[in-house]
């Protein structure tokens, strides 16, 4: 469920967001408060997924209760979207973005534009939260590891602290055992060199363990300080231009001459291209860290899934499909799915330019591994360039012909990879392509 918490001193416009929001989002509850102390408090209270915050309210205005919301270090990562008025000035906006809003609305607010901001702010949230999450959990796993090592170390120091112990009592017996003195000796020679190797091996354990502890703690700084970057130093300001260039289009495109307009334009639709970008990456990355939970799966469910999720009323109509009885195998539901999601889109996608596309989904067996495969009547490709295929941000077209970001054939090898199996095409310019995945049958 989502979250929505709406502050505003005019219960009349409070009325009016509860009903558009409910329209709009019949999972999200709108919980209300009538000045800004009443809604820091429901803050703290709900943990909402997005703040709408009026700016014109008595006593504590918009711009002090945002001040404070921001400030505090549990609720300013809650997305806050400012409601102001048509005759707000220049400054008051600026001032407000300054302040850390991410984006602020015109009142009367449209309820396309509504749901459109909230939409994306959740997705914010909801991603940035999933991020600190998978960060806490990695940080757990370095913890336990670390201490499973330390335990062994300890074990080791144990078996050496008997070691001596047993031959200080040999050496304490010295004396009544000199008849066996000359029998003794090769034994006494044979655990100093037993005792030498356990103490070797002792240090070589603890170098190891501090090599090890390093490297983790290392890599999980990295994946931090990565997770933080795309969240936060990338996200922020990315919002920020996109909430400076609206702006400037929205006050001053009629007095801006042609030129500057497209200039304008280009600015707004290559930031909302960045943001994708952006949410792409975070997933190939998720995708990446997540831990495989292997069941049997009837991938003909799996595909159906895929294409329920991807296919819209106008493609089926123009699409004929051909898929065959597919097998039962081992595998991650959610990674799979993604598989023939990514799959199935570009089949769509590249083969929209014929009048009647023909996808065709099949499996053949081999001793070892099932071979599945899908292949269209597109565009194709050339088959040189088919080792940029599955590389991150490569494309083998061109993004005005075909909208994608280059992430979702990498996010296939990846997965595939994962689970033992292994992905490659075949394709001739203008005459289709297929694409093939091979997973082990045990």
């Amino acid at each position: 469920m989502i979250k929505i918490l709406a502050i505003d001193d005019n219960p009349d416009n409070l009325t009016v967001l509860s009903a558009m929001l409910s329209d709009a989002f019949p999972d999200s509850r709108t919980i209300k408060a009538n000045s800004g102390k009443e809604g820091i408090l429901m803050a703290r209270t709900e943990r909402p997924d997005v703040i709408l915050l009026d700016l014109a309210m008595p006593v504590m205005d918009g711009f002090e209760t945002c001040r404070i919301l921001k400030n505090d270090e549990v609720l300013n990562r809650i997305p806050v979207i400012v409601l102001t008025a048509i005759k707000t000035d220049r400054q008051s906006r600026i001032k407000v973005l300054k302040i850390g809003a991410e984006s602020f609305l015109t009142k009367p607010v449209e309820i396309a534009e509504l749901t459109a901001q909230v939409s994306s702010m959740v997705r914010m949230k909801k991603s940035e939260d999933k991020i600190r999450e998978e960060n806490i959990q990695l940080e757990q796993l370095v913890q336990e590891r670390t201490l499973k090592l330390s335990n062994e170390l300890k074990m080791r120091e144990e078996t050496e602290r008997e070691l001596k112990s047993s031959l200080s009592a040999l050496q304490s017996s010295k004396h009544a055992a000199l008849n066996l003195l000359e029998d003794l000796k090769s034994e006494n020679e044979e655990r100093r060199r037993v005792e030498e190797e356990v103490r070797k091996l002792n240090e070589e354990l603890e170098l190891r363990v501090t090599e090890r502890t390093a490297q983790l703690e290392a890599a999980n700084k990295d994946l931090e300080s990565f997770s933080y970057s795309i969240s936060h130093d990338l996200q922020s300001p990315l919002r920020h231009i996109s909430g400076f260039a609206d702006m400037l289009a929205s006050d001053y495109k009629e007095n801006l001459p042609e030129e500057a307009q497209h200039f304008l334009e280009t600015i707004i639709k290559n930031a909302k291209l960045m943001a994708v970008l952006i949410d792409d990456l975070l997933e190939f990355s998720r995708t990446s860290r997540k831990e495989i939970l292997t069941t049997e799966l009837d991938m003909n469910k799996v595909v159906e899934g895929a294409r329920l999720q991807v296919v819209v009323p106008q493609d089926e109509a123009r699409i004929d499909w051909q898929i065959s009885d597919l097998p039962v195998i081992k595998g991650d539901y959610s990674l799979l799915l993604l598989v023939w999601i990514n799959l199935i889109g570009n089949a769509i996608k590249y083969s929209k330019n014929r009048e009647r596309a023909i996808i065709k989904i099949d499996c053949r067996e081999s001793e070892h591994e099932y071979i599945f495969s899908i292949s269209d009547n597109g565009v194709g490709f050339d088959m040189q360039y088919s080792q940029k295929l599955f590389g991150v941000f490569q494309r083998m077209h061109s993004s005005k012909g075909f909208e994608g970001t280059g992430i979702g054939l990498a996010n296939v090898r990846n997965i595939i990879t994962r689970h033992g199996g292994s992905v490659w095409a075949e394709a001739e310019e203008d005459k289709g392509a297929t694409f093939y995945i091979s997973l082990p049958r045990s």
